[in-house]
């Protein structure tokens, strides 16, 4: 699902209305898991399930893109990214990804084909590894992808070990995706001076 989820982000379709598990068509199959694993949670038992729509929320790259919005802002040299970036912050804090993903843009973008791949399937499988041996808390409280990701991560299991892996795995997107950005950032750096584009803009 990581993997076709991001090959459908590229190719500029809304894969989490489309298929994930919190807003497509695995979500009622994701919220029967967040329901059994509330009612062990009541009942002092172990959770029975790691897939539920708070566990995609806020541990792919939707819930890891402030790690894009730093790269933009603070190691890209064009114009047209930093401007990008001004705009995508706020909206990234709570989740929202659009304008980075037309504006810089991702979709379509054949630099950006790998680390979107790539994201979706290092942060859910690390996450699912760690929630599976129990190192991070599983999900048992619906916590919506518009809450910043930090808090969210915290929220849906109510452990304050799941926020400190939220902010490693932002370290890790910025890691994944920095090398590209490095590569897109010179190919439009050349064309603003050639245009006569200001870097200071």
């Amino acid at each position: 699902e990581a993997t076709l989820e991001g090959i459908l982000w590229w190719l500029g379709m809304h894969a989490g209305a489309m298929i994930s598990w919190q807003t497509g068509i695995l979500m009622p199959f994701a919220l029967q898991n967040l329901e059994a694993n509330a009612k062990a949670a009541a009942a002092g038992l172990p959770l029975p399930h790691i897939v539920t729509p708070s566990f995609q929320a806020h541990y792919h790259i939707g819930g890891t893109m402030l790690a894009l919005v730093i790269i933009m802002l603070f190691f890209t040299k064009s114009a047209h990214l930093r401007q990008i970036g001004r705009l995508a912050l706020v909206p990234a804090i709570f989740g929202i990804w659009e304008p980075m993903w037309f504006g810089a843009p991702f979709a379509l973008n054949p630099i950006f084909f790998i680390p979107l791949v790539l994201t979706e399937v290092v942060t859910m499988g690390l996450t699912y590894v760690l929630m599976y041996f129990n190192i991070i808390g599983r999900t048992y409280v619906l916590s919506l992808w518009t809450i910043p990701a930090p808090l969210g991560a915290f929220l849906g299991a109510g452990d304050i070990r799941n926020t400190i892996w939220n902010l490693v795995l932002i370290g890790i997107t910025f890691a994944i995706w920095y090398p590209f950005f490095v590569v897109y950032d010179r190919q439009l750096l050349e064309k603003e001076r050639a245009t006569g584009v200001s870097e200071a803009a």
